[in-house]
C-alpha cells in the first residue's frame, strides 16, 4: 500500500494592509526547491484576516513516503 507524507508551506504577504502583495517569484522559487525533492502540491488556500486582503497563502504538499 502507497503511503505518503505531507508537508505544510506558509507564505506572507509583504507590505501594507491593503496594498500588500504576494512575492510569487519567491513563491515559485521555494516550490521549485520542494518539486526537486519529489514533492507535489496537494492543495492551495489562503486565509482572510476580517475585511482586509489576503492573510497568507498555505501550500499543502505531498510525496510517497520512502520505506
Amino acid at each position: 500500500m502507497l503511503r505518503y507524507e505531507y508537508k505544510v508551506l506558509t507564505f506572507y504577504p509583504r507590505g501594507l494592509l491593503l496594498g500588500s502583495k504576494l512575492d510569487t517569484d519567491k513563491m515559485e522559487q521555494v516550490l521549485n526547491e520542494w518539486a526537486e525533492e519529489g514533492w507535489r502540491v496537494l492543495s492551495i488556500f489562503t486565509t482572510q484576516q476580517h475585511y482586509s486582503g489576503t492573510r497568507q497563502v498555505v501550500v499543502i504538499l505531498e510525496r510517497p513516503r520512502s520505506l
